[in-house]
């Protein structure tokens, strides 16, 4: 039987590099990413929307969102999609730094989908992110250790037992059982034992009484693909939501009617005008920006943003349609240190702008930037990239895109291409990046070469 998927992420970035796992293996995909008030999941137009794509990806923009309605989008749209296709495979997408309201979504998930299991595997191996005995690492290291423990707005919990168990209302729940590596290694079978004995025991728990299965989520171990697979292959999609990164993605069923994702046409060498726009301030994005030529670089004035969004945005896009003319690449960034970082928090306490503020002021001006460019560009850029989930998602939104559709190629791992569905930019390829992710080159690789080249 065919089981449409449905993946409900809760920042762009996130939804493109899960999106991807589906089309590269040859699934129509499409990530839905904006209306016209950017306010939440779009419908596109119907000969934009991909009406027939088997694969439905929905950037709720939750991540930092307060719990409640954190909680609410997600339960709205797996609500939606169940009622229409019970059979539909549903896959939350979570932060595989383990940042934002990953138990809180996951919940909502769950009991939405009315399936009694979440199976939540946050590991990615392909970049770094492993969990072991419970303890979700990044290269190795604790994830609290890193830059994701340090988040202001969601800082994440290394132990993923203790991280599941934050629900609603901020209740602890009963124990959260775990899938422990030794169950895992054992392969698809093992995985199975062990998720219809928990099913089993949740439904015992409910068995005369007239309330239904509470419902379980179940923390896996995984540090290695193999072991992602052992995973989804074990689930019943019938009786599980699946929870993770985009390496569970790679390996959870497929549907089977055929469709397919669109080609990618890229630009000649000689007529390629490439556009890049860097809203993270990950250390990895930092390194990154420095590998760039500083005659592609422009450098929007991170306090001016602050004080004046649009007189900034003016400005660096005046600065980006001199570079595109002069060697047809452009990279626009408010950061190419923590300094600039530093800058933009004081501007925002002179003019009483609060921190949450500040950032958005900084999204607003980049999205600006890039929406002027393609405004007034002759002729407009090629293609783009676009790296940090919120900018990601404000730029698309600023030129007015429904969706985009991910072509099953990327220029590393977590770094999807795509084609852009609806907007000014219709039709044109789309790079998308999690600030964290790709080697110190790969910024520079894809402004040098071609949106299909492995950097």
């Amino acid at each position: 039987m065919t089981r449409r998927v449905l993946v409900v992420a809760d920042d762009l970035t996130g939804a493109m590099d899960t999106g991807h796992e589906f089309a590269a293996r040859g699934c129509r995909t499409t990530v839905q990413v904006g209306g016209d008030d950017g306010d939440g999941p779009a419908e596109a137009s119907a000969d934009q929307s991909d009406d027939d794509a088997s694969v439905t990806v929905v950037d709720t923009d939750s991540r930092y969102a307060d719990a409640d309605a954190a909680r609410e989008s997600v339960a709205t749209v797996v609500r939606e999609t169940v009622a229409a296709d019970p059979d539909a495979v549903v896959y939350k997408k979570v932060d595989s730094t383990l940042r934002g309201n990953v138990a809180a979504e996951v919940t909502a998930a769950r009991a939405a989908a009315d399936r009694p299991l979440a199976l939540v595997a946050p590991a990615f191996p392909a970049n770094g992110r492993l969990t072991a005995e419970g303890h979700h690492l990044v290269d190795g290291v604790p994830v609290t250790a890193t830059a994701a423990g340090d988040d202001a707005k969601a800082p994440a919990t290394s132990y993923l037992p203790r991280l599941l168990g934050e629900s609603e209302g901020g209740r602890e729940r009963a124990s959260v059982p775990r899938i422990a590596s030794a169950t895992v290694a054992r392969g698809p079978d093992a995985v199975a034992e062990r998720l219809g004995a928990l099913a089993a025991l949740d439904a015992g728990r409910s068995s005369g009484s007239s309330r239904p299965a509470a419902g379980t989520l179940v923390a896996c171990d995984a540090v290695h693909d193999d072991h992602l697979a052992a995973l989804a292959d074990g689930a019943d999609p019938g009786s599980v939501v699946f929870a993770g990164s985009g390496g569970l993605a790679r390996h959870v069923p497929l549907p089977d009617d055929g469709s397919r994702p669109p080609t990618l046409d890229p630009a000649t060498a000689a007529d390629r005008r490439a556009l890049a726009v860097v809203g993270s301030v990950a250390a990895a994005t930092l390194d990154q920006v420095a590998r760039v030529p500083d005659d592609a670089v422009v450098r929007l004035d991170a306090a001016a943003a602050v004080r004046e969004p649009e007189a900034a945005a003016t400005d660096a896009a005046v600065a980006c349609l001199d570079r595109l003319e002069a060697t047809g690449q452009a990279l626009v960034t408010a950061a190419t240190d923590r300094d600039d970082v530093t800058a933009a928090r004081e501007a925002g306490r002179a003019a009483g702008v609060p921190p949450d503020g500040v950032g958005e002021r900084v999204a607003t001006a980049l999205a600006a930037t890039a929406a002027a460019v393609w405004r007034d560009a002759d002729p407009p850029p090629t293609d783009s990239l676009l790296t940090g989930g919120a900018v990601a998602r404000a730029t698309l939104d600023a030129l007015d895109a429904a969706a985009v559709a991910p072509v099953g190629r990327e220029l590393g791992a977590g770094i999807p291409v795509g084609l852009v569905r609806g907007g000014v930019a219709d039709g044109t390829p789309l790079v998308t990046k999690a600030g964290a992710f790709g080697g110190d080159g790969v910024i520079a690789n894809y402004l040098g070469g071609e949106v299909t080249d492995d950097a």
